[in-house]
């Protein structure tokens, strides 16, 4: 995402693995909530978990340093920079 990103223009704020960044509007962190539990839900056959998957739900794998942090596997990405200027993923 760097690759693509525009510079910001604020100092970013952060706040600990798996936490929503302070200063969220009541309507911003509904949506993290959501993404949240989407994020935790098992998944199974019956719901559609496919051979694409590696585990039964996305917090899985993303563990480190918690629940929405990376994973253990290195994935590899490659962006360039189309002529219109545009990321191209």
């Amino acid at each position: 995402m760097a690759a693509c990103g525009s510079h910001p223009t604020s100092v970013p704020v952060s706040a600990p693995a798996g936490d929503p960044l302070p200063g969220l509007s009541a309507q911003e962190l509904a949506l993290f909530e959501a993404g949240r539990t989407a994020f935790n839900r098992q998944f199974t056959p019956e719901d559609g978990l496919g051979p694409r998957f590696n585990e039964n739900s996305c917090e899985a794998c993303h563990t480190e340093p918690m629940a929405g942090g990376t994973g253990e596997t290195i994935v590899t990405k490659a962006t360039r920079t189309g002529s219109d200027g545009r990321c191209d993923l």
